[in-house]
């Protein structure tokens, strides 16, 4: 997959008021196909209009290099991305009912 460095590679990384304060309209965040609900979500979460390209097939590769370990492959992916969507569920959970 080519890295695209102009836009931002991996948007929780980047504090939502950055993207925002710098007044950017469109965020382009390129991802592997099992990373689109993640990648979506989060972007909504900051603030921005998000949604997944209709009618593309995102890209099924790994970089197998990247710098963050869980992007390396498909599974690693998914098994942090479960963690991850667990940990934020138990979090609202715990905030309601505080």
């Amino acid at each position: 997959m080519p890295r695209i460095r102009i836009f931002i590679r991996h948007l929780q990384s980047l504090p939502a008021t950055l993207a925002l304060g710098l007044g950017l309209a469109w965020v382009a965040v390129p991802m592997a196909q099992a990373q689109t609900k993640r990648c979506v979500d989060t972007s909504i979460a900051a603030g921005m209009t998000a949604a997944a390209p209709a009618g593309y097939d995102m890209p099924k590769a790994y970089d197998a290099q990247s710098g963050q370990p869980w992007t390396r492959s498909r599974l690693a992916y998914l098994m942090h991305d479960i963690r991850e969507r667990i940990t934020d569920r138990r979090d609202l959970l715990v905030k309601s009912e505080s």
